[in-house]
């Protein structure tokens, strides 16, 4: 609802501007926009308890700041009934968790248990509205409409606490679910190979801290969040965590080497890790929704010698279609590395890399607005594009430029010295 110098929808506007000197100066904004959500909740307590402080029936309205600075409405209708004959009235803590979800490919989990766990229960605001398109669990059990058009079907049954799950939406929506906060500690089982995890906590605390008993036991070997943002070991600076904090309301991917146990807990330090912000690119404009799915990590090092700088752009391709990218910033230079999340393609998706084909990286310059293709140099892993897989490389310096065929040519002038004509 709201503009910025005119401009109502995210993406990346270009200005020319004269400079008090009469120069002129370029100024490229990247506009975000964030919705406004309007949401409605039905909650039904006892006689005795109360939800927020209140203890009537009747309908409520909050007026809040999501997450994103942006204005919201949750309106409450709230049922008191009377406590069963006799018995002595028990106070649970009740509770509604919001959970934002991006257009495209999420991870969800909650801290909050409903009554009624079934799948139908817990995606019925986002069926009603029009916003859901599929849920899977880990195993590719999926909650989808079915073909015929009938219907739904559930074939993941019941929301389980440990597990995380993957929903597509079509539009930006909030999962709204009421219901019990969960009990920690949890101990979450893991088989050998990728779990989607759930993370039960109210709020949010360093990613690192969370695995950290995995990684002393030697079991860890990489998490994924949904962005496609990594937790895994580089050679020679060891384990390194682009994802940041854990958040509750999100999922995690995490593969480990052998069966094995994750406990969340209700006592962790309050750290939180910063990670390297993100800007939207300016040149590369990848196909994918938001977050994409089922990334590769493309882990790149020694970015000094690139020749590269901040405001740069480094991109992965699959033939023409651009499955990755990143604008570099002065803490990529500090870190010397950057990494890459390609997405991948499925039947659920319609843009991204296929599996087995060669990972093309390119480059763009912003300085001389050049774009051109870097030969990289594999240090650990295959050029190979793998779902959920990382490959370690380094880029060279030097670069072909992409639609540019005079890189390299002779040229031979007669008569020699010229005059007034002159014959190439």
């Amino acid at each position: 609802g709201e503009s910025y110098m005119g401009w109502t929808t995210t993406g990346v506007y270009q200005r020319t501007l004269e400079a008090a000197n009469g120069a002129d100066s370029l100024v490229i904004t990247n506009l975000e926009v964030n919705p406004v959500y309007n949401i409605t909740e039905e909650i039904t307590i006892t006689e005795g308890e109360n939800y927020l402080g209140w203890t009537v029936s009747g309908t409520y309205q909050r007026n809040l700041t999501s997450i994103s600075g942006c204005d919201s409405t949750v309106v409450t209708i709230l049922n008191v009934v009377a406590a069963q004959g006799g018995d002595e009235i028990s106070v649970i803590d009740k509770s509604t968790q919001f959970i934002s979800l991006k257009k495209g490919w999420n991870i969800f989990s909650s801290y909050v248990i409903p009554e009624n766990v079934n799948m139908d229960n817990i995606l019925e605001g986002l069926k009603t509205d029009g916003n859901l398109i599929i849920a899977k669990d880990e195993n590719g059990n999926t909650y989808e409409k079915l073909k015929d058009g009938s219907g739904w079907t559930n074939n993941i049954g019941n929301l389980e606490k440990t597990k995380g799950y993957e929903i597509q939406v079509n539009a930006s929506c909030v999962l709204m679910i009421a219901g019990s906060k969960m009990e920690l500690p949890l101990n979450i089982p893991l088989k050998k190979g990728w779990n989607i995890i759930s993370f039960p906590y109210e709020g949010s605390i360093d990613a690192i801290q969370i695995v950290q008993p995995l990684i002393n036991k030697g079991t860890l070997e990489k998490v994924l969040d949904e962005r496609g943002k990594s937790i895994e070991y580089w050679r020679n600076r060891g384990w390194i965590n682009s994802i940041g904090n854990f958040a509750g309301g999100e999922g995690y991917k995490v593969y480990v080497n052998a069966d094995d146990v994750l406990e969340i807990s209700n006592l962790y330090e309050k750290t939180t890790s910063v990670p390297i912000e993100t800007f939207n690119t300016q040149h590369f404009n990848p196909q994918y929704t938001e977050n994409g799915i089922d990334h590769m990590n493309i882990n790149i090092l020694n970015l000094s010698e690139t020749g590269l700088t901040s405001g740069d752009e480094i991109a992965a391709f699959d033939g023409e279609l651009c499955v990755g990218k990143v604008r570099l910033t002065d803490r990529h230079f500090i870190d010397d590395a950057v990494s890459v999340n390609a997405t991948s393609s499925n039947k659920f998706t319609e843009f991204g890399f296929w599996e087995g084909n060669s990972i093309e990286i390119k480059v763009w310059k912003e300085a001389l607005d050049k774009e051109s293709i870097s030969t990289p140099t594999v240090l650990d892993g295959v050029n190979l594009f793998k779902k959920y897989a990382s490959v370690f490389l380094t880029l060279n310096n030097s670069a072909n430029e992409i639609g540019d065929g005079f890189n390299s040519i002779e040229i031979s002038v007669y008569p020699n010295p010229a005059t007034t004509h002159l014959t190439v």
